[in-house]
């Protein structure tokens, strides 16, 4: 990882947070944003696809996906402590050989990287300085359906995560988390050809889901 951000991003989803966020995980199950997101995803026949999981953390989305029929998914995330409990989450499940993981920004490794006919981004543009770039690049990848979570575009929003950046500043760790124009997220997907089907809310989240429509 090149990228100052992904660094910090890997120090801060360190091994102590990967390891907690599996063990609640394996209690309660997906979050409720993520949930919704594959509430959205599952009106649609998953059977036989294979999923591009952006920022994946413990691998919540592509778990459920492979569970639901998806044939094979890759996981990438910027911390190898994710990468780490996830596989071992896969292994348990018995998802082990059906998943190929890669460290690192997805910028740098999206040519290593086959394009997908799902591709999820979940929570994940919050922790990306360059949404615009990221979203846009991703979007291109996905043949057939993209979903990506991230935080309501309200004011009062954007005053919780400069909070959370304050607190994260005296407590001296180097990642921020960023607030981004949803607007602008919507035109950088709808720019790589894909149609929006579905936008949720659950909390402070927003669940946007589109579609490639057959050419």
């Amino acid at each position: 990882m090149t990228c100052p951000h992904c660094v910090a991003a890997g120090e801060f989803f360190g091994e102590r947070q990967a390891a907690r966020d599996l063990k609640r995980f394996r209690r309660r199950g997906a979050n409720a944003s993520t949930r919704k997101l594959l509430e959205a995803l599952s009106t649609e026949n998953v059977e036989g696809l294979r999923v591009l999981d952006i920022g994946a953390g413990v691998g919540a989305v592509h778990l459920a996906l492979l569970e639901d029929g998806a044939l094979h998914a890759t996981h990438v995330d910027a911390s190898e402590a994710y990468q780490a409990v996830a596989a071992l989450e896969a292994e348990r499940r018995g998802f082990g050989q059906r998943i190929d993981y890669l460290v690192g920004d997805y910028l740098d490794v999206a040519p290593q990287v086959p394009a997908a006919d799902i591709v999820c981004l979940d929570r994940v543009v919050c922790c990306y300085p360059d949404a615009e770039s990221l979203v846009s690049t991703s979007a291109t990848a996905a043949q057939r359906l993209y979903g990506v979570v991230f935080p309501l575009d309200r004011r009062w929003v954007g005053w919780l995560i400069r909070l959370a950046n304050l607190w994260m500043a005296l407590t001296r760790s180097a990642f921020r988390a960023y607030a981004h124009s949803e607007s602008r997220i919507r035109s950088a997907v709808e720019k790589a050809g894909l149609r929006e089907v579905h936008a949720s809310r659950s909390g402070i989240w927003r669940i946007l889901v589109f579609r490639r429509d057959p050419t």
